[in-house]
């Protein structure tokens, strides 16, 4: 016997639309995929009624993250988006947990926390297709389960707590600062603590203020992770190899340059060190290459100035704490500066996978 069910994956339309399975059903079909576990279907028999289960309530997520790696439009390209969810979960934790470290500790820590299940190709694809289909939650639940020392962490907003916890309560005087006003107009955004939009643009520590470094680390994930999921949504049916050729056309150090001399963010730049030094050759070479290479990605041929793509990973990361841990707005902003500018070559340019 199989059974059809055509619910969505809301708890309140579960219970609305609820169908009881007899003892002799051995398949179900959701949203036209064949389902083959019991453990979903058991999940479902227990939930009979809405007073059997509240809205947050852990067996309903657990069960909505499980429908979710059936899910029609699962994409081939899981394995990236399950490497980018990982990288952002691991960075956000060690951001919070080592206020101390500096960007260079940090990736190191990461990159130690991630090694066992680098090799877990199955699971990190699993988590990838939870983090499509289910959001934060569902791939949380599964990636948990497979790290260590994070037993403290349960639920994203686990996160947003801790933050709120431990950011220290100082004000700070605008005057001869940075115009954020001006920097929150390029990116839509306006910051509730100013202190992350300066300490996004500061190439160095001023008093109890910290530099770039540390949110450059923590929007280097954050962009890995919204990027990869722009793409798959885009091109559901692309490979790993595509999404991943996408993600460097569009991501790389080069393209954040290029994007930051275009909207104007390295004019608000303050604290100046001299790893601005090649900033006028940048520019130079960027305009000389636009000319050269017109209608094609002509960033790749610029010279390259690392803190311009350090600034705009700093400010998403920035917009990303400030947001309270928001995702969605991180990739609101992320889209709104990088799609003008380089999204529109990429899908209008037939040899990019070339």
């Amino acid at each position: 016997m199989t059974l059809k069910l055509d619910f969505a994956l809301s708890y309140a339309l579960v219970h609305q639309r609820y169908t009881r399975l007899q003892e002799d059903t051995t398949k179900v079909e959701f949203d036209g995929v064949l389902i083959l576990e019991w453990n979903i279907i058991n999940k479902l028999v227990a939930i009979q009624s809405p007073k059997q289960a509240k809205c947050g309530d852990d067996s309903v997520e657990e069960l909505e993250c499980s429908i979710s790696f059936y899910r029609r439009g699962t994409t081939q390209s899981g394995r990236e988006l399950g490497h980018s969810f990982l990288k952002m979960l691991v960075a956000v934790d060690l951001f919070l947990r080592h206020l101390d470290w500096d960007e260079a500790r940090l990736t190191v820590g990461r990159s130690n926390a991630l090694s066992t299940i680098w090799g877990m190709k199955r699971e990190v694809e699993r988590i990838g297709r939870a983090f499509h289909n289910g959001g934060i939650g569902c791939a949380m639940q599964r990636a948990l389960a497979s790290l260590e020392n994070m037993d403290d962490i349960h639920r994203w907003n686990d996160f947003v707590g801790k933050f709120a916890s431990t950011r220290p309560s100082y004000t700070i005087s605008l005057q001869g600062m940075p115009d954020i006003q001006k920097v929150e107009g390029i990116l839509g955004y306006t910051f509730r603590d100013k202190r992350l939009a300066l300490e996004a643009l500061s190439m160095r520590r001023v008093g109890r203020l910290g530099s770039y470094q540390r949110l450059e680390f923590l929007g280097d994930a954050v962009i890995d992770a919204v990027s990869a999921r722009f793409w798959t949504t885009k091109f559901p049916e692309y490979s790993n190899a595509q999404i991943t050729i996408l993600r460097s056309l569009g991501a790389s150090n080069k393209a954040l340059q290029a994007v930051c001399i275009s909207v104007g963010l390295y004019r608000h730049i303050w604290n100046v060190t001299g790893r601005l030094d090649k900033l006028p050759r940048a520019r130079e070479s960027l305009v000389r290459s636009r000319r050269t290479h017109c209608g094609t990605f002509y960033w790749t041929n610029a010279v390259l100035c690392r803190t311009l793509a350090d600034v705009v990973e700093s400010c998403i990361g920035a917009v990303f704490l400030d947001s309270g841990l928001s995702v969605e707005e991180a990739a609101r902003v992320w889209e709104r500066i990088f799609w003008p500018f380089v999204g529109r070559r990429l899908m209008t340019n037939k040899n990019w996978s070339q």
